[in-house]
């Protein structure tokens, strides 16, 4: 229904949290987001060799959408992570 929508010359904007990779292939842009700050925003498809170009390539055969979750997600379970929020 919403791909129909869009279609039909309207925009729509979902919010999905990891999203199989069947359902990340129809997005057209992407707009990652981690702790308020926008992380990447553009193309879709170009969001994989974005992330390369930076030295984080998504593993082959790996869920895009599960790869960037857990770049852009912060940890606080580490020890690292919880002395730089102490």
């Amino acid at each position: 229904a919403l791909l129909n929508l869009a279609r039909g010359g309207r925009t729509v904007i979902s919010v999905i949290h990891q999203p199989r990779s069947s359902i990340f292939q129809m997005f057209d842009q992407l707009c990652l987001l981690s702790e308020g700050q926008t992380m990447y925003l553009g193309a879709a498809q170009a969001s994989v060799e974005f992330f390369t170009s930076l030295g984080f390539p998504c593993p082959t055969h790996f869920n895009a959408a599960d790869f960037f979750l857990d770049l852009v997600s912060m940890d606080y379970r580490s020890p690292e992570v919880r002395l730089l929020l102490a």
